[in-house]
């Protein structure tokens, strides 16, 4: 289906049926951000005092960077510069050109300290597409709209250029977990009725929803667990065990107007992707799992069975999801001739080192936790069986040997007694024969 992408079953997944689990997507996965309420003003940033001059602190991850005018005196005189020309021209249309060049510059000196701290963000400046709203209303779908702007561009291009722009922070990965915040000292920019230094919370992200194959009401069904953009059959379900990827977001799609008389470009016009957009009321798609696990029997009875399996090694097959920008779709299609693609290559090959070290990890976890924990077992039930054998069909020397030794006496002394009651009869018929 689209945007559905097969990642992984567990050694425990069961086999599809020949039709495959269907797959419904009920929500599409979302980022965690931050979007700044209003454009960056000429008055914000135009005091002659650096002690008064704008910060913004942003911390994600547990890593906290700060964007300081008074400190980056390159970037504070660069914004003085461009003031001063916008007040000598004192136009509004310099003043909104100025304005939008200086938050372009603060959002560009944004994401390149939140690079060097590492940081999972994206920053960048967005038109809201609400403010499209009331020209699309007017048609019925999105090609009679391109087509009107292709029509009347100068009137389209003045309506696209005067929207509002602001700053977006925006997490790179999916998912409810990841989290930021940040704080200015402007009030009112990330969130109605914050004061300066205050901390904005970013707005959660949602994990994606769904399932894989039957319904959720009978039984565990298709129930199906989401983390980010992959969705997990959960215990007890059908596809237990199988974990998907839904790549569509809900970020929005940018198209380029062009007017077609004069062949320019003349703006850009962004449609909002919505939940119930992609995710529509049909079946997203299918899935198919054949289980091919190796099965060792590890035990005398039935059911003492464990799975393991071995994930192909080949280049196609490693670094498939490695995000890159010469859209390397395996390590079997690097290329190293290109200084760019190199370095994209050294992300791939880095991941197919951790495929393969990941793979040989779970082969001796399974070796050592699994056999040969068993073999131990059943050496210590076979020596347990063996003593126990020896107990009831061997001879216990030393209690035999008490008990001859036992017997021995008792037969000596018996002996010792009956020839000394002999004695006495024979002492008499002496005294007797004497006598005669």
């Amino acid at each position: 289906g689209n945007g559905l992408e097969f990642v992984s079953a567990s050694e425990g997944a069961k086999s599809t049926p020949s039709n495959g689990f269907k797959v419904n997507i009920t929500q599409v996965a979302t980022r965690s951000m931050i979007v700044g309420m209003r454009r960056l003003r000429l008055e914000d940033v135009s005091s002659s005092d650096p002690n008064n001059a704008i910060s913004f602190v942003i911390n994600e991850g547990g890593r906290t960077v700060s964007i300081d005018l008074k400190n980056n005196s390159e970037l504070r005189q660069t914004i003085e510069k461009l003031t001063s020309s916008a007040k000598r021209n004192g136009t509004p249309e310099a003043k909104l050109r100025t304005e939008r060049a200086i938050q372009q510059l603060i959002a560009h000196e944004m994401q390149r300290v939140t690079d060097e701290a590492r940081m999972d963000l994206d920053i960048f400046i967005y038109r809201p597409a609400d403010n499209l709203g009331p020209f699309l209303e007017n048609f019925d779908t999105l090609n009679d709209a391109l087509k009107e702007i292709s029509r009347t561009p100068g009137e389209i291009n003045e309506f696209v250029t005067g929207m509002d722009e602001v700053i977006v922070l925006r997490h790179r990965k999916f998912g409810s977990e990841p989290s930021f915040t940040v704080s200015s000292t402007l009030d009112n920019f990330f969130g109605q009725n914050t004061k300066v230094h205050e901390a904005v919370f970013a707005l959660s992200g949602r994990d994606v929803e769904g399932t894989i194959g039957g319904l959720p009401e009978v039984g565990a069904g298709g129930a199906a667990m989401g983390r980010g953009q992959l969705l997990t059959g959960a215990p007890g379900a059908e596809a237990e065990g199988v974990t998907l990827k839904y790549g569509e977001t809900t970020d929005d799609v940018i198209y380029e107007i062009f007017n077609r008389t004069d062949n320019r470009f003349t703006g850009l016009l962004k449609r909002e992707q919505n939940n119930e957009f992609l995710v529509g009321e049909d079946v997203d798609g299918y899935v198919h799992v054949s289980q091919n696990s190796l099965v060792f029997q590890i035990g005398p009875n039935q059911g003492q069975l464990r799975r393991f399996s071995v994930d192909s090694i080949d280049p196609e097959q490693l670094s498939n999801r490695v995000n890159n920008d010469s859209n390397f779709r395996s390590l079997a299609e690097i290329d190293v001739l290109d200084a760019d693609a190199a370095q994209d290559a050294l992300l791939l090959i880095d991941q197919a080192i951790d495929d393969v070290s990941t793979m040989r990890g779970n082969l001796g976890s399974f070796q050592k936790n699994a056999l040969e924990a068993n073999l131990h077992s059943l050496r210590v039930s076979k020596e347990n069986l063996t003593a126990s054998e020896s107990l009831l069909a061997d001879t216990d020397m030393a209690q035999e040997m008490s008990s001859l030794v036992k017997n021995q006496i008792l037969l000596s002394s018996g002996t010792a007694m009956l020839a000394q009651a002999n004695q006495v009869p024979q002492s008499v018929l002496q005294l007797l024969n004497s006598n005669g």
